[in-house]
């Protein structure tokens, strides 16, 4: 049975042009969405230190992370060989706390990797996955303001897999 693992913040985000609170991040909400569809649970990687609630001071953690990356609160275990992985695009790339995660992976395990964004698409998600010596499958990219109408791409980027 394949495992579903991610990593998302609730509170202020970048959405269409403008910063906007929400009480579920956009990949947690994604998460959910894919969980109805496979039948496994959603578990989150969670760091240490909650992320602060003004947007200006979120991008600067971001920053500082991509230098040391965060403690984990609650992190994984893997147990699957099958690993469904969200996360947001940040700057471009995979969030230091998933990137840190993913090194814990044993080599035997397939990613298949899930992102929210608001007009990067995966980014360099890809490449810095496939740096990690894992099987990275084909991505799914979501534009987050429009994670609530992603039934379609999800069951499109899940059929892929059959």
């Amino acid at each position: 049975m394949a495992q579903l693992v991610y990593f998302s913040i609730s509170g202020p985000t970048w959405s269409n042009g403008q910063v906007v609170a929400q009480t579920i991040g956009n990949t947690e909400q994604l998460a959910h969405l894919i969980e109805h569809r496979l039948h496994v649970a959603a578990q989150p990687i969670m760091p240490l230190a909650a992320y602060p609630n003004d947007y200006a001071q979120l991008k600067q953690r971001a920053e500082a992370e991509n230098h040391t990356p965060p403690q984990f609160n609650q992190a994984p275990k893997v147990q699957s060989t099958v690993i469904y992985l969200g996360f947001p695009i940040w700057f471009n790339d995979v969030p230091p706390a998933v990137r840190q995660w993913v090194a814990t992976i044993d080599s035997e395990v397939e990613i298949r990797p899930f992102v929210t964004h608001e007009g990067s698409g995966l980014g360099r998600a890809m490449q810095t996955l496939q740096a990690s010596q894992l099987h990275i499958a084909s991505g799914l990219a979501v534009r987050g303001s429009r994670v609530t109408d992603a039934g379609v791409a999800i069951d499109h980027w899940l059929l892929g897999f059959e």
